[in-house]
């Protein structure tokens, strides 16, 4: 869906909670009959920072263990100067490819 406003930003840098929501999205298509409830999902001590458009998606994948948090928090996109500086919250080819493989293995029965 883009970045809004019928943008697409191909080259900006991913957070974590973008992620979680193309995955959770792609999901949805490949395996439309799967339960996509959020029951059980884990609470993360920074949900406050989880924009609502993402949450869902976030508590999902989460839930399968597909994108994981780290002591208690999801750190879903930067939201300090220094966090931003750090690269905080942002998802790297290497880390995707290893959530597309858990998805493959949690998926492939169905």
């Amino acid at each position: 869906q883009g970045i809004g406003n019928n943008k697409f930003d191909p080259t900006s840098l991913t957070n974590r909670e973008q992620v979680a929501t193309m995955l959770g999205r792609a999901l949805r298509v490949m395996v439309p009959d799967a339960d996509f409830s959020t029951e059980g999902a884990p609470t993360f001590t920074d949900e406050e920072y989880i924009s609502s458009w993402a949450l869902e998606h976030v508590k999902y994948m989460s839930k399968l263990g597909i994108i994981k948090g780290s002591e208690g928090k999801f750190m879903p996109k930067a939201v300090t100067p220094a966090e931003v500086a750090a690269g905080y919250a942002t998802t790297t080819c290497e880390q995707a490819v290893i959530m597309s493989t858990r998805i493959y293995k949690a998926f492939k029965s169905e």
